[in-house]
């Protein structure tokens, strides 16, 4: 123990001694403002500690009468807020959470320590009218912070504590179980086919949403105080390039669907002449259409991020692709959701001069691939010269064209396919604490990427 105290206060000194004026200053004020605030903490608990051993007699005098349990939101990521959310209901309907409770919400913020500039919770709400649509829904209202804090100060206090799935997934079907608990108004709908129509979109055209994640999100919405805490660069592995969307884009509308390109902030417009490919994205987007279009598309395309949460909310059918690490396959309900099929980038090491198969992958335990948090991914990374290979534009297609024949009872597979399916799950299967897709989930990758990249199954 102490030589652990003794090493993390030299690694500290030597940031300090190797950081500039501006950078010595943040560090001093950071430490000092964790004193300051363990100093209040401390100094508050004659008066806080009675409130909460108060508090907790209270709801346990209360539960045989009205079961009060407060929970977080944590609204200013899309996934969480939309996704998360709606799994932690779901549960409720499935008697894995007490389905007789008055559930009290406020907004949270996990990570809004890390910003450039914090703003409170209720301020970095990521979609107003997805707020909106949860305060129909459920009990949100912000005292229930201070009461919350007051419970979780005191042990045991689990049962009053609001909500259990969070980010983790949804390994039991709960999608499949239950309808989705949010809903649009008369006047909501009345709107939203206003809007189409200011898109140009035909009324009751068939439309699909799609989306490539880039780093103008986090970059202009939840800036981190990089001197601190380094930049967002660590999750470009999972970032796409729009260019390669294009070419679903405009089979799709050849097909007679709309495209709309979604997000809310994007690094670049998307060029296209064809007039039933819309960059709503650039040029026309509101957080109410944000919802509306991903509750109302006829498909999904897309990779794991807080904006394909939304769709899978709303039960869409959903074709992901670029699905990077193997991880997301399960990671909240993404490919595992009963209504999508996948392609995942593909890792390529230079050193073997060949793209690793998913075994290798899981093997080397790289399936939640993260070099910031883990030491060691970097080191294979360097040591096999890895490339993370996007989806190409065919690939993309490809996805887009099966999940419109799937939609519409078009597909067929053959024997040879269903063997390639069998085999990439029994792989998946195999390391469940690296994707933990369980024995009975459907996962489905997308056809044509199977047959063509077979290699990758070993």
């Amino acid at each position: 123990m102490v030589l652990h105290f003794v090493s993390v206060l030299q690694r500290k000194y030597a940031v300090f001694k190797t950081s500039d004026t501006e950078m010595r200053v943040a560090l001093a004020k950071r430490h000092l403002g964790r004193v300051l605030w363990r100093v209040l903490w401390f100094v508050s608990l004659p008066l806080t500690v009675p409130l909460a051993v108060f508090l907790r007699i209270l709801l346990r005098l209360l539960k045989p009468f009205v079961h009060i349990r407060f929970g977080r939101l944590w609204s200013p990521r899309l996934g969480t807020f939309s996704l998360s959310t709606e799994l932690d209901l779901c549960e409720k309907d499935a008697g894995l959470q007490p389905r007789d409770s008055v559930d009290i919400f406020y907004h949270y913020d996990q990570d809004g320590y890390v910003l450039r500039e914090p703003v409170k919770p209720k301020e970095a709400i990521c979609n107003q009218q997805l707020n909106i649509m949860w305060k129909r829904t459920i009990h949100v209202h912000d005292f229930a912070r201070v009461l919350d804090n007051l419970n979780r100060m005191l042990p045991h206090g689990k049962a009053f504590i609001a909500g259990g799935v969070r980010a983790d997934g949804d390994y039991t079907d709960l999608l499949d179980l239950f309808p989705a608990h949010l809903s649009f108004t008369q006047a909501e709908e009345q709107r939203g086919l206003l809007e189409l129509d200011n898109l140009g979109i035909e009324p009751g055209a068939p439309f699909v949403c799609f989306h490539a994640r880039d780093p103008a999100y986090l970059d202009h919405v939840r800036p981190r105080n990089a001197k601190l805490y380094g930049d967002w660069s660590w999750q470009n592995s999972r970032d796409t390039s729009i260019g390669n969307y294009l070419s679903a884009a405009v089979k799709l509308a050849d097909l007679g669907y709309y495209a709309i390109r979604m997000g809310k902030y994007v690094r670049e417009p998307l060029h296209c002449d064809n007039p039933r490919v819309i960059d709503y994205a650039s040029r026309f987007q509101s957080d109410f259409m944000d919802v509306f279009l991903s509750a109302k598309c006829d498909f999904f395309i897309g990779q794991g991020t807080g904006m394909t949460a939304l769709p899978i909310t709303f039960r869409r059918p959903m074709g992901f692709v670029n699905i990077f690490p193997l991880y997301e396959i399960s990671s909240c309900a993404y490919c595992s959701y009963h209504k999508a099929i996948f392609i995942p980038k593909i890792l390529y090491s230079a050193a073997k001069g060949r793209p690793l198969t998913f075994q290798e992958i899981l093997e080397l335990g790289i399936g939640n691939f993260n070099v910031r948090r883990d030491p060691r991914h970097k080191e294979i990374s360097d040591r096999l010269g890895l490339e993370i290979r996007e989806n190409s534009p065919e690939e993309i297609a490809e996805v887009a064209l099966e999940m419109h024949q799937r939609l519409r009872s078009m597909f067929n597979s053959s024997e040879e396919d269903e063997e390639l399916q069998e085999r990439f799950i029994s792989i998946i299967r195999a390391y469940p604490h690296m994707v933990p897709v369980g024995k009975d989930r459907l996962v489905r990758v997308g056809t044509k990427f199977l047959r063509a990249h077979r290699d990758l199954l070993g």
